[in-house]
């Protein structure tokens, strides 16, 4: 789903936006990727886009950026086989 914001970017402006992304020093590695999923919102129009990681059966989410009020928050963690 995407958000109702305008997130329909020409490909050239996109990939302006990734480029000066990659280029900008941040000050930790949480700040970079609250970066990148601010960008994903914007672009791709993701309503909570995340980052997650798996350990043995575990699903566990890292970083979100939540913009619609979905209950998922850095730390909680699914058994692997109720993901998709």
């Amino acid at each position: 789903m995407t958000h109702s914001g305008s997130v329909h970017q020409d490909p050239a402006t996109a990939l302006d936006e990734i480029s000066a992304l990659a280029a900008r020093p941040f000050a930790s590695r949480d700040e970079g990727i609250a970066a990148v999923l601010e960008l994903i919102y914007r672009t791709l129009g993701l309503r909570t886009p995340f980052v997650a990681r798996t350990e043995g059966g575990d699903f566990e989410v890292v970083a979100v950026s939540d913009h619609e009020g979905c209950p998922v928050s850095p730390g909680d963690t699914l058994p692997l086989t109720d993901t998709y």
